[in-house]
């Protein structure tokens, strides 16, 4: 039985993944193009209007992500989703006006906020237009997750994908409106993705309101609002103080390499979109999950570890061949960027718990004291190493997040599930990790040729240690998991 649940979560996963990958690829095609037409300094700007981006949502969704799935998931009853679905949308109108209000009277305010200057208010105008099509369209998006419909989601992301990186090449390239078309064209592809998940999402769905739905996510989601904010501070948070200490120049060489190690996040994301539904099933079956979970952990620092050393390995060779000669530096950053994603991956599995018993609350105390560790780090790292000590800064504060919540959920044994971890093969890995991280910063001295002679010597040691460490059956279970991902998607 555990075998055959492993095997529906990572089919999610891969379809999830792997749509997620094709929307990178296209991106990293692109790569040489933006990065001759933009120069370093609009990568700065680019970063720092993506963090107000990333402020917007994180306080105006009023913590929808993680308030919808328990009440969505609660029973298998279509009228509840549909409530849920519903009630939702309505929790979200607040949010959604504050911000179409920015976009028409605060975008002066916003940008001396950001940048100590009104410089950039209409490019900030069109950020918060941006972010409020993309937070009314979020209980579309998370609906199709919950219902379990991966291949309609793939399918859409890269359509809208597809048609976003067309309006910001047409925008940058042929118009040649530089930066700011590139945001224009991020509101163009925020009302793609509202109109094709609405068309979708919205089929066949009673229109229905229960008070005590609104009541339950602002109950569940309210409290998470902070935790959203001190995810900022330790993914975003070093970005800010790059630009204070070093410039935006500095911050563009860095924001760049960030950017190429969030390919990763993809494949978090993908887990992450099929584990919330997939744990919420054993909410009352504790005996199966205590052992399923311990392997889902492990299978997952496994293969996105592996991942995470690729990144470390063709970061150099990648950044040389594919980006402009002014952002040769970039590729430091990129596995510590990976790192991080792969670390918010260890925090999501150990969640079930805060979930079952509806505690979630308790993940703004843990990012509090997490992101305090990082802007120590951050301050005292940026300030000696400069790019790098931003990336040791990201990388303190979501491992921080993963120890602090497995050592909550030891303390509260009483009312989670107590999963049963494979320490020796993860202890195994991680010392594995750590030679084949740190080797991929030896001087090459021969430029390209001896960046990519080096890549493949890593990549060979790190699939050979991770077959290693499976047994025989996982790795026939890893053959064979290609094979269900058409039955899956179905």
């Amino acid at each position: 039985m555990q075998s055959d649940a492993l095997r529906k979560l990572g089919q999610q996963s891969l379809i999830y993944g792997v749509g997620g990958l094709i929307n990178r690829f296209i991106g990293f095609l692109l790569l040489p193009v933006f990065t001759h037409y933009l120069s370093p300094a609009d990568y700065g700007v680019m970063a720092i209007l993506n963090l107000v981006a990333f402020v917007f949502t994180s306080v105006l969704t009023l913590g929808v992500g993680a308030s919808m799935g328990p009440c969505y998931l609660e029973r298998d009853d279509p009228e509840v989703r549909d409530r849920t679905f519903w009630a939702s949308m309505v929790y979200l109108l607040p949010g959604v006006l504050v911000l179409l209000g920015i976009a028409k009277w605060g975008g002066p305010i916003v940008s001396q906020w950001a940048f100590a200057s009104t410089e950039y208010h209409e490019l900030v105008s069109l950020v918060s237009l941006s972010v409020a099509l993309s937070v009314l369209a979020t209980p579309l998006t998370l609906a199709l997750q919950f219902d379990q419909r991966a291949r309609a989601f793939v399918v859409l992301a890269v359509a809208t994908t597809l048609a976003s990186m067309s309006i910001t090449i047409f925008m940058v390239v042929w118009l040649e409106r530089g930066l700011r078309g590139m945001v224009e064209a991020g509101v163009a592809g925020s009302l793609l993705t509202l109109l094709a998940y609405g068309a979708v999402s919205l089929r066949g769905r009673q229109l229905t309101f229960h008070a005590g739905t609104l009541r339950e996510l602002a109950r569940l989601g309210l409290p998470l609002v902070p935790s959203f904010a001190f995810l900022f501070v330790m993914q975003d948070g070093n970005k800010y103080l790059l630009q204070w200490f070093s410039g935006l120049d500095e911050l563009g060489i860095y924001s760049l390499g960030f950017s190429l190690g969030l390919v990763m996040n993809l494949f978090v994301s993908a887990f992450q979109r099929a584990w919330l539904p997939f744990f919420m099933e054993y909410r009352e079956r504790w005996d199966e999950a205590e052992d399923l979970f311990g392997q889902v952990l492990t299978y997952m620092v496994l293969g996105l570890g592996a991942l995470n050393l690729l990144a470390f390995a063709w970061a150099r060779p990648v950044v040389l061949v594919m980006a402009d000669a002014k952002f040769s530096e970039s590729w430091q950053i990129v596995g510590f960027s990976a790192a991080a994603q792969v670390l918010a991956g260890v925090f999501y599995v150990m969640l079930p718990g805060m979930y079952f018993s509806k505690e979630v609350r308790y993940v703004s105390v843990i990012q509090a004291f997490s992101a305090s560790v990082s802007v120590v780090v951050n301050l005292v790292g940026i300030r000696m190493f400069g790019v790098i000590g931003a990336a040791f800064g990201l990388v303190a504060g979501f491992a921080v997040m993963a120890i602090s919540t497995h050592l909550w959920n030891r303390a509260r044994k009483e009312r989670y599930p107590q999963i049963h971890y494979e320490w020796s093969r993860l202890r195994t890995f991680g010392l594995l990790y750590l030679g084949i991280a740190s080797a991929s910063w030896l001087p090459t001295g021969a430029g390209v040729a001896g960046a990519i002679l080096l890549a493949i010597a890593l990549t060979a040691a790190t699939l050979g240690g991770v077959v290693a460490l499976l047994q025989q059956e996982e790795r026939d279970w890893l053959r064979s998991l290609p094979s269900g991902v058409r039955g899956a998607a179905k």
